[in-house]
C-alpha cells in the first residue's frame, strides 16, 4: 500500500511547478492522457485528507488550467475546470488527479481534461497531461 503525505513541503514543491507554468515554461505538460495502469481511489476513507491537501494546492492555480490546455489546442471557450476524481498508480508511486472543463454546444467535443501526476515519494507534481474529450 502506498501511503500519501501531503504536508507543508507539498505546498512549496508545487509552487515552483505552477510558477514555471506562469512564466511560460510548459516543459512538464504533455498532450494526451495518463495511460498507465491505475485504480480509482476511495476518497471516502484512507486517501481523503491527502487528496484534499493536493487539491488545495492545485486549485490555488485554477487560472493556469486553461493556459495548460491552450498550449496544445485552439480553445474557443472560457474553460472552467472542476475536479472529477483521483487515481492511484502503485507501480509509479503516483496519485493522479483529473480535472475537466465542459464545452457548450460543440458538435464534436465534450470538453478538455487535465491530469496532474503527484509523485508520492518526491511529494511533488511530476507531470501534467491535457487532452480533448470527444462526445460519445
Amino acid at each position: 500500500m502506498v501511503v500519501l503525505y501531503a504536508a507543508a513541503a507539498l505546498s512549496c514543491a508545487h509552487h515552483t511547478v505552477f510558477d514555471r507554468i506562469k512564466n511560460g515554461d510548459f516543459s512538464m505538460v504533455s498532450q494526451g492522457r495518463y495511460d498507465h495502469p491505475a485504480r480509482f481511489l476511495d476518497e471516502g476513507r484512507e486517501y481523503h485528507s491527502s487528496i484534499l491537501k493536493i487539491r488545495t494546492v492545485i486549485e490555488k492555480y485554477f487560472d493556469l488550467m486553461p493556459l495548460i490546455t491552450e498550449q496544445y489546442y485552439t480553445v474557443e471557450y472560457d474553460l472552467v475546470f472542476t475536479y472529477k476524481y483521483a487515481l492511484l498508480d502503485t507501480m509509479r508511486h503516483s496519485v493522479v488527479l483529473r480535472y475537466f472543463a465542459r464545452t457548450h454546444n460543440d458538435p464534436v467535443l465534450a470538453g478538455y481534461q487535465i491530469f496532474f501526476v503527484y509523485d508520492t515519494i518526491a511529494k511533488e507534481i511530476i507531470e501534467i497531461f491535457t487532452n480533448e474529450v470527444p462526445l460519445e
